[in-house]
């Protein structure tokens, strides 16, 4: 048969080429999910410093001003989890791997803790659509667009737009309904030469698609370091003080008062990172 050997050689490096994908995908997904939990636990932190100072009377305004808006954003950061949460169970992304899609490696990453992590970091779009009625690859999309901010249309297949939301949900896209790898029923009825050259477009998608994750991934990283830098800082400061049973700002020694302004500046921009979404 002509260019057997070249049909062979192309779908070797495309299976090559998923895997790596594959790697790529599941480092993305363990990246975000890490990122969400370091938020979760810094948010428990600063709730409790802000919970320790608010009991404290005559504080300066400063202080107060401050507390106030670490309350603000935590309230936000707490209600927009709840809303994700309940979101999370409608968009039945624990169930989607029996809704008739193929399966693969975004069946396991697109599970509700990657969903929940995406969503914290990117944020969602309303589709207008009960995902829980719909089936096959029809909730896939629907799904995704949910969740990709509606970088991917409910209705279809196609992938739209660019950015961050389309590095995390065009992939991970790809790899619960089987599109990047679209060549199955294509190679049945199709020469050697014409398969290797589609499979040959597939890994050239797949690169493209892989080097975005990348690049998300790294973005995300940079978000995670930067929040843990100053949680690093918070820590050192709150750490090594104890109110014990102060009840007034009078009570507090001067160097008290001093990390208390430190820590209570610190814990309000940590709180408003909480809420920032990487683009």
């Amino acid at each position: 048969m002509f260019n057997n050997g070249l049909k062979k050689e192309a779908l070797s490096s495309l299976k090559k080429e998923k895997g790596l994908y594959d790697e790529q995908l599941t480092t993305t997904v363990n990246t975000l999910e890490e990122f969400h939990n370091s938020k979760l636990k810094i948010k428990d932190k600063v709730k409790k410093f802000h919970d320790e100072i608010e009991r404290i009377g005559g504080k300066p305004d400063n202080i107060e001003i401050e507390l106030q808006q670490i309350e603000t954003e935590l309230n936000k950061f707490d209600d927009e989890l709840k809303r994700l949460e309940s979101e999370v169970d409608n968009q039945n992304f624990g169930t989607l791997a029996g809704a008739g899609v193929a399966a693969g490696a975004g069946i396991a990453a697109f599970g509700p803790a990657a969903a929940m992590a995406i969503a914290t970091t990117f944020g969602t779009a309303s589709t207008g659509t009960a995902i829980a009625t719909l089936s096959g690859a029809a909730a896939t999309n629907a799904a995704l667009a949910w969740l990709g901010g509606g970088a991917i249309a409910a209705g279809g297949g196609g992938i739209a737009g660019g950015g961050a939301l389309l590095a995390a949900t065009g992939p991970l896209g790809w790899a619960i309904g089987g599109t990047a790898l679209a060549v199955g029923g294509f190679m049945a009825n199709s020469k050697n030469k014409e398969i290797a050259r589609k499979a040959t477009e597939q890994i050239e998608k797949l690169k493209e698609e892989k080097n975005k994750l990348k690049e998300l991934t790294t973005t995300v990283e940079l978000h995670c370091k930067e929040l843990e830098k100053q949680e690093g800082v918070f820590s050192y400061i709150v750490d090594n003080f104890n109110l014990g049973k102060k009840s007034h700002w009078t009570e507090l020694t001067e160097s008290e008062m001093k990390d208390v302004g430190s820590a209570a500046n610190i814990a309000a921009v940590m709180a408003k990172m909480l809420n920032k979404k990487v683009a």
